[in-house]
Formats: C-alpha cells, structure tokens, sequence
C-alpha cells in the first residue's frame, strides 16, 4: 500500500500522518509509504514516476484555490486510474462537486468533526481498501 497526502496545512498534514501511521501499525498492514505534499506540483511530479493503485487523501482547498484538489484528482485518474481518492476538507458544500468532476472518490472525510470519528472514518477507508485489494489477489 502507498499512501499519498496532499494538504497545504502542516498541523493538517502531521495529524493525518500520525493516524495512517497508527491505524498501518494497530492492524498490521503493509504499508510500503507515506509521502505528504504540500503542493499540487510536488504530487504531479510523483504521479509520473510511481506506478498504480496507489491511495490519496487530498484536500480540496490548496493555497486559497478552493478546487484544487479536484483539479489533482482529475490528474491522478489519468495516470491512475485505479487509485483510491478520499477527500479530506473543511468544506463539506462542496460533496457534490466530486460527482460533476466525474473522480469516482471512494470517501469525503470532514476535518472538523471529532478526532475519533476523524480517524475511525480513516480506519474505514483503510479497512475497506485492504479487504479489496485480499479480494483481487485471491
């Protein structure tokens, strides 16, 4: 499993880290990395070069472009067309715009609900990513 984050904010950044980190460790998954992004144009040079079926969270609004990250995700179904694209954001008017961007996310994770819940929507995520991808190797 590769992880990639994509948020401009570093308290943001570090605390969705320290949860994938956890979550991988409390479950013992395999997890080869987990690279964090602050720009869009350090994840597009990653997108070139690192293969498929990878996993994103990406934050919507990146340095006050308040659609950036469906912009990203829109680049990333190009060159990975089976990635996993969850959405973590304070911007939650903006769930049906994921539709109208036609980027098949699989979550829309609200960054200001409660650390428990923030973290049990991840582990979700994770758990269901992991079951599939037991499904396809069998």
């Amino acid at each position: 499993m590769h992880i990639n984050i994509l948020e401009d904010d570093i308290i943001q950044q570090q605390k969705l880290r320290r949860y994938l980190n956890e979550l991988v460790q409390e479950n013992n998954w395999s997890c080869q990395q987990i690279n964090t992004y602050s720009k869009p144009e350090q994840l597009s040079q990653h997108l070139l070069s690192n293969g498929t079926h990878h996993i994103y969270f990406l934050d919507i609004e990146i340095k006050g472009s308040d659609k950036k990250g469906f912009q990203v995700a829109k680049e990333i179904r190009k060159h990975d067309p089976y990635a996993a694209i969850i959405f973590v954001t304070t911007h939650s008017e903006f769930l049906p715009l994921t539709f109208q961007y036609h980027i098949s996310a699989l979550d829309f994770i609200d960054k200001t609900q409660s650390s428990s819940d923030f973290k049990q929507q991840l582990k979700e995520c994770l758990t269901h990513l992991v079951e599939k991808s037991i499904k396809i190797s069998l």
